[in-house]
């Protein structure tokens, strides 16, 4: 219902246009800064358990976490283009936090 006002109030206002793409700019920035900050507490919490990853699985770690924070960041061109490049965001986005994810959790499988 708010969402519905507040849709009804940028439609039937002129000149809103501008604040609600400076309001969406302020928001894009503080959700990129948020995924980082949390990143980073997860670095500094799982910081031992990191280093003692092997040096492939390292670079794989680091390297999965960078594209997936690299795409978060390119969100707005993939999206405004639309057609294959949402599919290819997809595919960035899933297949770099899986390496991560890989990476980190098989030196933790013990078969």
């Amino acid at each position: 219902m708010i969402l519905l006002l507040v849709a009804l109030v940028v439609v039937a206002v002129p000149g809103l246009g501008i604040l609600t793409s400076l309001v969406w700019l302020i928001l894009s920035i503080a959700f990129i800064v948020v995924v980082a900050w949390v990143l980073y507490g997860l670095w500094k919490r799982h910081r031992s358990e990191i280093s003692y990853l092997s040096g492939w699985r390292r670079q794989l770690f680091f390297g999965g976490a960078s594209v997936a924070l690299l795409t978060l960041v390119a969100t707005p061109f993939f999206w405004r283009q639309g057609g294959v490049l949402v599919l290819v965001w997809l595919i960035l986005l899933g297949g770099s936090t899986y390496a991560a994810f890989r990476a980190f959790s098989a030196d933790r499988d013990y078969f």
